[in-house]
């Protein structure tokens, strides 16, 4: 690059600028050879120079740039070929309206058991509450306590089919919520879910006439 720059600064300004940049980094060189007197003058040469080497060093460090590799690749990225997603949303499974008919059966015994010992229960609810009012303050052992514990226990029987109505239902229910997850048609547990919620509710009521019952004679 050297010996191209001062063959090209000799063609441009003579021989005597050559010596001069060829001198340029040594000192020493510079104060053993004397320019001759009829040498360019510093100014002239300085601008020559600066015209020249502007340009030069333009292209050296364009060069450079080039061979650096800092250009981006105008390759395909790896993300570019993956397919776009679709975000459809999955129309939901078919729900069914009606139960199976072996199943709406199971249901259909579990909720009329229910029913009949609600009523059962609600037909000896005031008969009990006489005994129990009866037996209020009454000391443990008494006639009247003996006689409203008796009562109380029989409220307890009627009310067992409904227990056992309930205890059912929910086995029917966990199986077929199982039986969806695995695949089956939904819907069906919502059905079972809704008659569930009646005895529950009978279910619930008996037990809080027979707590307050109870809180009467203790």
């Amino acid at each position: 690059m050297g010996m191209a720059v001062s063959t090209s600064l000799g063609r441009f300004f003579g021989q005597d600028a050559v010596s001069v940049l060829s001198c340029h980094d040594s000192l020493p060189c510079a104060m053993q050879r004397p320019l001759p007197q009829q040498s360019l003058q510093p100014k002239d040469v300085s601008m020559k120079l600066s015209l020249l080497l502007v340009p030069i060093l333009g292209l050296s460090l364009s060069a450079c740039a080039m061979q650096s590799g800092d250009f981006p690749s105008l390759s395909k990225r790896p993300y570019e070929d993956v397919p776009a997603i679709d975000d459809t949303a999955a129309p939901p499974p078919p729900q069914i309206a009606v139960l199976p008919a072996a199943l709406k059966k199971a249901v259909e015994v579990a909720v009329q058991q229910s029913n009949v010992a609600h009523q059962a229960f609600l037909a000896d609810l005031p008969k009990v509450k006489q005994s129990v009012s009866a037996a209020r303050g009454a000391a443990p052992s008494s006639e009247s306590w003996v006689v409203a514990q008796v009562a109380l226990s029989s409220l307890e029987m009627d009310r067992s089919p409904s227990v056992s109505a309930l205890a059912d239902i929910d086995s029917l229910y966990m199986q077929r919520l199982d039986q969806e997850f695995s695949g089956e048609d939904k819907g069906a547990a919502a059905l079972i879910a809704l008659s569930r919620q009646k005895i529950e509710a009978q279910v619930s009521a008996q037990q809080s006439e027979i707590d307050q019952l109870k809180a009467g004679i203790r």
